[in-house]
């Protein structure tokens, strides 16, 4: 049996970028599970939204 410190899944934007901080970070076995490319963009299908030009302030 593997044991692994994270395990991510998704391997689009996101997902590499969680990986890759949680090895910085000390993480030293961190698993990524992706079925298509990895890289490819994020998932339409995420209910997460991004706002980064607007205010949180109205």
């Amino acid at each position: 049996m593997s044991h692994w410190d994270a395990i991510v899944i998704g391997a689009g934007v996101i997902g590499t970028s969680v990986a890759y901080n949680l090895a910085a970070l000390g993480a030293k076995r961190v698993l990524v599970l992706e079925r298509d490319q990895i890289g490819a963009g994020t998932t339409s299908q995420s209910s997460g939204i991004l706002r980064t030009h607007y205010s949180v302030i109205e």
